[in-house]
């Protein structure tokens, strides 16, 4: 690949997802001798990931974000008149994309489109823009993404990153906590009931007496932390509610660090920050943060349950099993105490 060549990256996941793709996108940026690439996300905020990792601050970055239109044809058209010059290669992260990726080829007229192959039968017969059909290989000639794949098992580390100096200052045995969810990751969330027993049982052992607890909690997750908070509101905790900017601090200051798949376990991945992360229905094998300072409890045994297919699978709330003592023994070993 060119020098001058422009690439695309369709990332319109998830944070965390966002994290464990950092890997395979910087060793493919460095490979291919990349100065200029861009992101379509979700919302502004995925820039404060971006804007943290050190291998992409000399790379010029153009950002486009789906949520401009919640109508994809509006969308695309809308990236078209936005771009001043065309891509040449579309690189789609995950499969659940392939529609976004597809559509915004044949607007811009990319010459490769490189993104993972379908196998879900609900979407047999979708011929135009499933990448295991000959007609979108001769039409659009799209590539599998084995070569992104590989790169994520040959470069599982988020070791380099981030410039760990710039966060060296820690505070005192900070155990950092996120115990929300929105509805629509309502399978990966431990009941917040438990996490109310988890934090009395701490709070109230002595062997939990010098670590300070910070929990934090999104946007979308104020209902949750009032249930917490009615009940909780006389412990000694640090309740965060920043935007992503902030957090991203807040989460580097940390000692430690516990909670459910999502964005803020792989936060402290990025951060090397020693945790424990409960796992229901997804599975730890797709979607665990990539640490080497990563200890799990898991609950789910259906090994085909992808991170990306709840529309597709019924859940089973599983986590449901993991116990507040489970826990709190689990934390107590990581901890040395």
């Amino acid at each position: 690949m060119g020098k001058n060549n422009k690439v695309l990256f369709i990332a319109t996941f998830g944070y965390g997802d966002l994290i464990m793709a950092l890997p395979a996108i910087v060793k493919y940026i460095q490979f291919n001798k990349l100065t200029e690439i861009g992101f379509v996300f979700y919302n502004p905020a995925y820039k404060y990931i971006i804007n943290i990792i050190e291998p992409l601050k000399n790379i010029r970055i153009k950002y486009f974000y789906r949520k401009t239109s919640k109508k994809p044809i509006s969308f695309h058209l809308y990236l078209v008149k936005d771009l001043f010059l065309k891509y040449d290669t579309v690189i789609n992260l995950f499969p659940h994309q392939g529609i976004d990726s597809a559509l915004f080829m044949l607007l811009i007229q990319a010459k490769k489109r490189i993104q993972q192959l379908y196998d879900y039968k609900v979407f047999k017969g979708v011929h135009w823009f499933l990448t295991d059909y000959k007609e979108v290989l001769d039409d659009h000639i799209t590539v599998n993404n084995n070569y992104l794949l590989n790169s994520i098992k040959n470069a599982p580390s988020l070791n380099g990153l981030v410039n760990l100096e710039i966060y060296k200052v820690k505070k005192a045995n900070i155990i950092g906590i996120h115990a929300g969810y929105n509805s629509v990751s309502e399978y990966k969330k431990w009941p917040i009931e438990y996490w109310i027993i988890l934090l009395k049982k701490l709070k109230e052992s002595i062997l939990f007496q010098k670590y300070k607890f910070r929990m934090f909690w999104g946007p979308d997750e104020q209902d949750v932390f009032k249930t917490f908070d009615n009940e909780c509101k006389n412990l000694d905790i640090d309740h965060i509610k920043l935007s992503l900017d902030q957090v991203i601090i807040k989460v580097s200051e940390c000692n430690y660090f516990v909670g459910s798949d999502g964005l803020f376990g792989h936060l402290a991945a990025l951060f090397d920050i020693k945790q424990l992360i409960l796992f229901g229905d997804t599975m730890p094998k797709y979607c665990k943060p990539l640490s080497d300072k990563l200890y799990i409890i898991s609950k789910n045994k259906n090994n085909e349950n992808l991170p990306y297919n709840s529309k597709i699978k019924q859940f089973s709330f599983c986590i449901k099993d993991i116990s507040a003592e489970q826990v709190e023994k689990s934390l107590i070993e990581i901890l040395e105490i």
